[in-house]
């Protein structure tokens, strides 16, 4: 009986579970440091003002200047910025096909 509720339960769990690509990545500063605090901004482009306003996410990048994004499957398009005080913002266009990890540099100039 045990067993069969198990079995019951890590269905149930599979079926709830859902797709996502992970757009993960890391900032840096021109002369190759890491920048923590950068505001992170991704936006879906290839679809109507009204939808790219509901895609838009934000983050701060952490102390490694790492940042991660769970965005629907794709295939979609990205664009994303980073920008932090004193430096120059710096943009990125992203490319997803599926449910995939795509991993990003982003060098923000003085």
């Amino acid at each position: 009986m045990r067993f069969v509720a198990t079995l019951i339960l890590a269905g149930s769990l599979l079926t709830g579970q859902t797709n996502y690509s992970l757009i993960k990545g890391t900032v840096f500063a021109a002369q190759g440091r890491r920048v923590q605090g950068a505001k992170v901004v991704i936006v879906r482009n290839d679809v109507d003002a009204k939808l790219q306003k509901k895609s838009r996410k934000e983050i701060l990048s952490d102390r490694n200047g790492e940042f991660a994004f769970r965005m629907d499957v794709g295939p979609a398009k990205f664009r994303l910025t980073a920008e932090v005080k004193g430096l120059q913002t710096a943009e990125r266009e992203i490319e997803v096909s599926g449910d995939e990890r795509v991993d990003v540099s982003v060098v923000l100039k003085n």
